[in-house]
């Protein structure tokens, strides 16, 4: 039976829809809600921003060593430009938001639920979404040394002009997740990606993968 031609669906992104905002003294605190501010200069060693929601809020030049939001919720926010070694964030919740052109060390997002997010122009060292539930979310132009999407749950997920060092996607099932525009030097759990669209060129690359999944022996 031919394979289906139809192209996977592209991910609906929302605009964070931000009234006008006034500007926050200091840093975010943990157990605390922010509505229609903006973040102008988050910096520390150590942030601690636990449980915390942000609604129609900016973040701009935010540069940290540590910073944890777990679990935080993020509806309708703006991230511009963040700096950080190592963002923690597990089952954070996030609606109708961005985070453009920064660099991030290690992220976190393991468990996390995404619903019409872009990651536009980002530098990752390891980015985690293991288990996350990831809803019209798009990476652009942004690089990973390595990606983590074992166990993840993805619809319409897509990536354009990226590229990652390695690729882990054991268990990383659900409808719409097109990979390519994702350049992998290395990728495990491919076999299991239910539901992945990915361009002959990665096929080609895979096909050692796929075929120790399989449990062929491939001679010459």
């Amino acid at each position: 039976m031919p394979a289906s031609s139809s192209e996977p669906a592209a991910p609906r992104i929302g605009i964070p829809e931000l009234p006008d905002l006034a500007d926050a003294l200091g840093n975010p605190e943990p157990r605390q809600e922010y509505e229609a501010v903006r973040f102008g200069g988050i910096s520390g060693t150590f942030l601690d921003a636990t449980r915390c929601a942000f609604y129609e809020c900016s973040i701009e030049h935010l540069s940290v060593g540590t910073l944890v939001t777990a679990p935080a919720a993020f509806v309708d926010v703006a991230v511009a430009g963040p700096d950080a070694i190592s963002w923690t964030a597990p089952s954070s919740r996030w609606r109708r938001a961005e985070i453009t052109q920064g660099r991030i060390g290690s992220l976190d997002f393991a468990g996390a639920t995404l619903d019409s997010v872009r990651f536009a122009g980002v530098r990752f060292g390891h980015a985690n979404f293991r288990a996350a539930t990831l809803t019209d979310v798009e990476f652009l132009d942004c690089t990973f040394e390595s990606l983590d999407l074992a166990g993840a749950v993805p619809a319409r997920v897509g990536f354009r002009s990226c590229r990652a060092g390695e690729a882990e996607l054991s268990g990383c099932s659900g409808a719409d997740l097109d990979l390519r525009g994702l350049d992998f030097e290395a990728v495990e759990g491919l076999a299991t990606a239910r539901g992945a669209t990915i361009s002959a060129v990665q096929l080609a690359l895979a096909a050692p993968v796929l075929a120790r999944a399989a449990g062929l022996r491939v001679l010459d």
